[in-house]
């Protein structure tokens, strides 16, 4: 089959305008010169005395007229050669003045098209940001990034570059100025960070931060990040030979829980921790961190979450968490109350669960953790397979409530946010009008402070109760105890202060194995913080987590510490009470983490410990009160932090 002249012309027009703008601008060159050597060749057998003897003289008549259209006709006198004239003036000017303007319009929408699909390459030099795909966190990340520093903030994805530029614009955190300026700093590559040379192009040994939020749209997300990361410590230890001169902060989003838990194990070598400071996190885990376990500081000098333990009854009275919906947030707050209410008031806390989907949610949970008979030691798990509004759930929270006995907080963890809203606005009376913190789970605040203060507003309006078997005029309570959390319009990767006093519980304990002659370099607990396994880091942070709890469970509170005040001071009573909760708290986090009793052995994961305080050895015993001895100290150096009475 014969192919026309003019799909073969075709064919190759249409090639040359998708390729690249050299290859249009070497087509227009190319064509400028065969029109001009054809008017040369011709101007010249025409052999007309005007053009002068010159060999030359034809060449640069041609040569003006095609540059010039202005040229066009001015050969009165010489009708012979006119025609001539006209049509190297039209070639000209429909080649260098229609043409030539096309392709670099074409240019300018192809680029400008390319910017915005994310196709565009650019380099950057120092001191940048880098996120490595995009979710809902993605708009918190960048706000943290630019807020921290960095000068500029690249953002590498699988997902449309306009979506992600959209879920910018619309960030709640910025205002509209705000907005202007910080959007020029950010850079959004479409593309994936599989590829090494794409990675490569990010120069991620010169950046500032690395976060890793992966793209939920591909399968398996948690190994591609982990992966990823592992390529990022190779590209920065080949790129800092010997000695680097900085850690690069590099922040891995793990989506699942368990996955999550497992990985607490999992570390870089001793080489790459040399280079890359790997901190994996979770965003349910780091919500319930963030509700319970964070530190006051200048700018929250009242956390705005109260504690498990927010009230005192009565004597002997234990705590109870009411967790409503047993998805990964509901089992992540499970676990953050598990670490820090046992024994709280010297009291066995209670975990109460509802979810009317929960028989294998439970099962695995019981197994992964180690709970026996939905028990921890200092904590007790009760599983109701019913939703929040049946009326063995309302019941049973209405009973919790006016139980003088009981402290209790609910927790509402159901996904659907409109599901949380009408569950918290219609749980049992009791509840709402009590003292009862009730915590409802929003994954985006926007709108949320103007719904708070005007249930707050509710207040001001008196309505008709009953007080001692007669009616009377009070404010309307129901909504005041309302706080909402999980959104995902904030950053929860960093948290500084509480790092810090990380770090300085483990430098504590290296000073007192040094002070009493049982440092062991070759342990991997005993290593300097910088050399230390994530999972002994892990320990560190949780142990920093439990403080607040238990300084309230023992009377105390936390406030900015100021130069002439003095730290409260411990009775040997509360000494050993609080050594005695630390090792039990100490001793849920190895059941949660699948631990057991029996010989040290940390790939088996057993250890002798792993039993009620009084039976500890005596050196054991001292370990835990002497970090109670240092803690006022602790948090005032590595917090700026008092304790109070």
């Amino acid at each position: 089959m014969k192919i026309l002249p003019c799909s073969f012309i075709s064919k190759q027009l249409d090639r040359i305008l998708a390729g690249s703008v050299f290859s249009q601008v070497r087509m227009l060159i190319v064509t400028y010169c065969v029109i001009l050597l054809a008017g040369w060749l011709v101007a010249k057998s025409m052999n007309i005395d005007v053009l002068g003897t010159n060999s030359c003289d034809p060449f640069w008549w041609a040569f003006v007229h095609t540059m010039d259209p202005g040229f066009l006709g001015n050969e009165a006198g010489h009708s012979e050669w006119r025609l001539l004239s006209v049509a190297l003036s039209l070639a000209g000017f429909l080649l260098l003045g229609g043409l030539f303007v096309s392709v670099l319009v074409n240019t300018y929408e192809r680029r400008m098209r390319r910017a915005r699909q994310g196709l565009a390459r650019y380099t950057f030099k120092k001191d940048h940001g880098i996120i490595l795909g995009w979710d809902r966190m993605g708009p918190a990340t960048v706000h943290h990034l630019l807020s921290e520093g960095c000068r500029e903030v690249v953002v590498l994805t699988m997902s449309e570059a306009e979506k992600v530029r959209n879920a910018l614009t619309t960030f709640s955190a910025f205002d509209a100025k705000e907005l202007r300026k910080k959007t020029r700093h950010v850079f959004i590559f479409h593309g994936s960070f599989d590829a090494v040379e794409e990675l490569r192009n990010l120069r991620p040994w010169a950046a500032r931060k690395v976060v890793i939020l992966g793209d939920p749209q591909v399968r398996g997300s948690n190994s591609r990040n982990l992966q990823t990361a592992m390529r990022i410590a190779e590209m920065v230890s080949k790129a800092s030979p010997g000695t680097p001169s900085g850690l690069l902060g590099c922040q891995v989003a793990i989506s699942h829980l368990r996955t999550y838990d497992l990985l607490q194990e999992i570390d870089l070598s001793e080489e790459d921790r040399q280079f890359l400071d790997f901190r994996p996190f979770n965003f349910y885990e780091g919500w319930a961190r963030k509700v319970w376990s964070r530190l006051p500081d200048a700018r929250h000098p009242h956390p705005p979450y109260p504690p498990l333990l927010y009230s005192r009854r009565a004597p002997g009275a234990n705590v109870v968490v009411a967790i409503l919906g047993f998805g990964q947030m509901g089992q992540a707050m499970a676990l953050q109350a598990a670490r820090l209410a046992n024994h709280a008031n010297n009291q066995d806390a209670e975990i109460v669960v509802f979810d009317p989907d929960l028989g294998t949610r439970r099962t695995a949970f019981e197994m992964q953790h180690g709970l026996v008979d939905g028990r921890l030691p200092g904590v007790r798990f009760v599983f109701h397979e019913a939703a929040a509004d049946a009326p063995e759930a309302r019941e049973l929270l209405t009973g919790l409530a006016l139980d003088e006995k009981k402290i209790l907080t609910v927790v509402i963890c159901l996904s659907d946010p409109d599901q949380s809203m009408s569950t918290a606005l219609g749980l049992p009376p009791e509840v709402l009008i009590g003292e009862i913190p009730i915590l409802v789970r929003q994954e985006v605040t926007a709108g949320l402070s103007e719904f708070a203060r005007r249930l707050q507003e509710q207040t001001a309006v008196s309505v008709t109760t009953r007080e001692k078997d007669r009616q009377v005029e009070a404010p309307d309570t129901r909504w005041d105890n309302i706080r909402f959390f999980g959104s995902l319009d904030e950053y929860l990767l960093d948290d500084a202060q509480q790092e810090r006093l990380a770090r300085s519980i483990h430098q504590v304990y290296l000073n007192t194995l040094q002070a009493n002659g049982w440092m062991d370099r070759n342990k991997p607990a005993q290593k300097p913080w910088e050399r230390l396994s994530e999972k002994y880091r892990w320990s560190n942070r949780y142990q920093a987590d439990a403080y607040l709890e238990r300084l309230r469970s023992n009377g105390f509170s936390l406030a900015a510490a100021e130069a002439d005040t003095d730290n409260a001071t411990f009775t040997d009573e509360q000494i050993e009470t609080m050594a005695e909760q630390e090792h039990n708290r100490w001793w849920v986090e190895r059941v949660l983490a699948g631990w057991e009793k029996g010989p040290r052995d940390d790939l088996r994961l057993t250890h002798p410990d792993m039993i009620p305080f009084d039976e500890l050895s005596e050196k054991t015993k001292e370990f835990d009160r002497d970090m109670q001895r240092t803690l006022p100290k602790l948090l005032k150096e590595s917090c700026g932090l008092s304790i109070t009475s």
